[in-house]
């Protein structure tokens, strides 16, 4: 499977140029034998509810979301001062009926491997929050 990486200034920055993109793709191909699907990440700056809108847009047609925190200038934060904003998006990918989803977690504050360390053990407890109460993506 190829996969397209979700990602500012690039041809699949925004969840509809994604689309454009992959619907592209599948116009131009006479085969389904390599499908092609995207990755998603949140952009710096992006409102919560923006990004949220994102992520529902694009579903059925990403396998791993990248999971950082960031304030608006792409300054790297603990992953949970955005716990409340991922907790959603969890909760948008179970709802959304899709196959299990890859969790990568990247962009460690301090790059530091202490920080890596509770950032891990953060995500983690978030996906058993929510497979104890409704269901999650595999992290």
């Amino acid at each position: 499977m190829l996969h397209l990486e979700f990602h500012r200034d690039t041809l699949t920055d925004t969840a509809g140029s994604t689309l454009a993109l992959l619907q592209d793709i599948a116009a131009a191909r006479d085969t389904g034998a390599m499908p092609v699907r995207t990755y998603w990440q949140p952009r710096p700056g992006i409102a919560p509810a923006a990004a949220l809108a994102e992520l529902r847009r694009l579903a059925g047609r990403f396998d791993a979301v990248h999971v950082f925190s960031w304030d608006a200038e792409a300054a790297r934060l603990p992953l949970a001062a955005h716990r409340d904003d991922w907790l959603e998006r969890l909760r948008a990918m179970a709802a959304s009926g899709a196959p299990a989803i890859d969790l990568l977690l990247e962009f460690v504050a301090g790059d530091n491997a202490g920080q890596l360390l509770r950032d891990a053990r953060e995500l983690r407890s978030w996906r058993d929050t929510l497979r104890e109460g409704e269901g999650a993506g595999r992290g």
